[in-house]
């Protein structure tokens, strides 16, 4: 079940990022720039699912914490791997992890998602 969950998830975060993404990195080469996207996320995704629901018992902190950092980590991955000036590649990821956050909370509170991550 968690499983199942997790690659439902996986599917709806890459659906919601990679067009939020490449729409903020629109100037430079489409194949690269979806490559990417999707690559960050198949990096991130598992780690905030998996990994740091471990580390933290507060919903807020888990969000607070996973967010920022995986944030972080996609715009690090997507300035070198586009590459992409700075500048865009946080755009890039903060518009994608954002839009994706908002989407999931949006189809939570109207009973079509289940709890938070991991659970």
């Amino acid at each position: 079940m968690r499983l199942t969950s997790w690659a439902v998830s996986f599917g709806f975060t890459l659906l919601v990022e990679v067009p939020v993404g490449a729409w903020r990195l629109g100037d430079l080469p489409r194949r690269r720039v979806l490559a990417a996207l999707v690559a960050a996320t198949t990096l991130t995704h598992p780690v905030l699912w998996w990994v740091l629901p471990w580390a933290f018992d507060d919903y807020w902190t888990f969000v607070v914490v996973g967010e920022v950092a995986v944030v972080l980590v996609e715009a690090v991955f997507l300035r070198f791997a586009v590459p992409a000036p700075a500048r865009d590649a946080l755009s890039a990821s903060l518009w994608a992890n954002g839009a994706s956050y908002l989407a999931g909370i949006l189809l939570r509170s109207v009973g079509l998602w289940p709890g938070w991550v991991g659970t």
